[in-house]
């Protein structure tokens, strides 16, 4: 995953600005506690000791004069891999999408955080979601696993939308799930956030993001007796199931919601009177045909465009549009990154 710091001056930013760095912050890794930012507190995230070990995701720090120390820090930070911004300074490492009009195509639930990093980039969002979720059309999974939840012990979440509506349906039920004891696991920081937001922990992250490093960690913690389940979307991808089974474990697939591709016309008529946008980010193969139902291929094509991931960006090649990067990892942060970079470094994704 990306690792990002944001340094900021408390006194250095206007409010708007640290609510969007607090937000950014807040949730993405689930291993560390946020701190308030107004009791004087000067980091939203406390840095480890160790650089090395700062938590995969995003974290910020606030400090109320620059000194060597601070200097020193984040220079450590930056020797250890994680990506550095001063948001208080005019640099090249700040302010890089300064103007840009970005367009961001996700649920509208999942924008706020992305928003956010886009603001702090000097970006400004342009928000056409082209997808949204619905309860599953069958509900023979879900229904007979909160039944069963019981007799679980653990749940392993792909998505947090995932998280958000199965814990739902759990409560509706009567269940407590921090009261069942069931294990819960999250496939990377953006879904531990969700578990973390409906106050609850995730047992561990994977080392490696997506199916196979789930798995891997599923077939160390999990023993071959006990039941758990694996919840996401309708039609989501059967890697990881088939990977746990493989390897003897007893679980079966939850489908706790659906995705429907579109956009609202009159939303998408008033993205087309405005000026095209300078960038566009897709999160998934829905969102690219929720968006071109709507928006014209060449009116896209006038500006960048970002692909998730290798299955986003596969879909933009089948539908048309060639993508300029694709982020190293499935996150907002990766994705804010891959636009950053090919804005400073021009060059077309090849493939």
């Amino acid at each position: 995953m990306v690792r990002a710091v944001y340094y900021a001056r408390a006194d250095g930013l206007p409010d708007a600005a640290i609510d969007d760095l607090f937000t950014v912050a807040q949730a993405v890794f689930a291993d560390a506690s946020p701190m308030p930012l107004r009791a004087g507190v000067q980091s939203i995230h406390a840095m480890p000791q160790d650089p090395a070990r700062l938590p995969d995701g995003i974290c910020a720090r606030l400090y109320q004069a620059m000194s060597p120390h601070v200097r020193a820090e984040a220079e450590s930070l930056r020797e250890a891999g994680a990506v550095v911004h001063f948001l208080s300074e005019v640099s090249g490492t700040t302010k890089r999408l300064e103007g840009m009009r970005v367009l961001t195509t996700r649920a509208r639930e999942q924008t706020e955080r992305l928003m956010a990093l886009l603001r702090l980039h000097g970006a400004e969002p342009c928000v056409l979601p082209a997808i949204r979720y619905a309860p599953p059309e069958d509900r023979t999974s879900l229904e007979a696993a909160i039944r069963e939840v019981t007799n679980c012990r653990y749940a392993v979440f792909t998505s947090a939308t995932g998280v958000r509506s199965f814990l739902a349906e759990m409560r509706a039920a009567g269940h407590d799930a921090g009261r069942l004891g069931l294990r819960l696991y999250a496939v990377g920081p953006a879904t531990a956030a969700a578990v973390a937001g409906e106050g609850l922990r995730s047992e561990a992250l994977p080392v490696r993001q997506r199916a196979e490093g789930l798995a891997q960690l599923l077939r160390e913690r999990a023993a071959p007796d006990e039941r758990g389940l694996i919840v996401g979307p309708e039609s989501s991808d059967t890697a990881l199931l088939l990977s746990l089974q493989k390897n003897g474990l007893q679980v079966r697939p939850v489908a706790a919601y659906r995705t429907v591709s579109g956009v609202d016309q009159a939303a998408a008529a008033a993205v087309l009177e405005a000026p095209p946008p300078q960038a566009a980010l897709f999160y998934s193969p829905s969102a690219v045909r929720g968006t071109l139902s709507a928006l014209p291929q060449e009116f896209l094509r006038q500006g960048r465009i970002i692909a998730v991931g290798p299955t986003t960006a596969a879909a933009l090649r089948e539908s048309g549009l060639s993508p300029d990067a694709i982020a190293t990892e499935p996150s907002d942060a990766a994705v804010v990154e891959a636009l950053c970079d090919i804005v400073q470094h021009p060059k077309r994704e090849e493939g």
